[in-house]
């Protein structure tokens, strides 16, 4: 019984959407469109598409001014260890040097 109710769904379902096509002038199949807003004014969906897609550009931007933020202070963190690693071991080198000086040693 179930399988003669789920076919005669899909029948209706075959039917409905046949009867939505119409031909067209040049001969191909269009679907109608329902409009319930008048030419030239957007519709309330296409008002809510463009608002969001306008927030997601929004985002978007924000993220990558952050990201690019974050990879400033990574890329001034790594100079900053190279340049004390430098400065540390040419400090070391020079109280060697006044070591080695200091015993008469050079």
């Amino acid at each position: 019984m179930s399988e003669e109710k789920m076919e005669n769904e899909k029948l209706e379902n075959d039917v409905e959407l046949v009867d939505n096509v119409e031909e067209d002038i040049n001969g191909e199949n269009t679907i109608e469109k329902e409009t319930t807003t008048p030419p030239g004014q957007a519709s309330e969906e296409e008002i809510r598409e463009r608002i969001l897609k306008s927030i997601k550009e929004k985002k978007l931007e924000e993220k990558k001014e952050v990201d690019y933020k974050l990879f400033e202070k990574k890329v001034l963190l790594v100079i900053k260890h190279i340049v004390s690693s430098i400065v540390f071991i040419g400090l070391i080198g020079l109280g060697i040097y006044f070591l080695l000086k200091y015993f008469n040693v050079i």
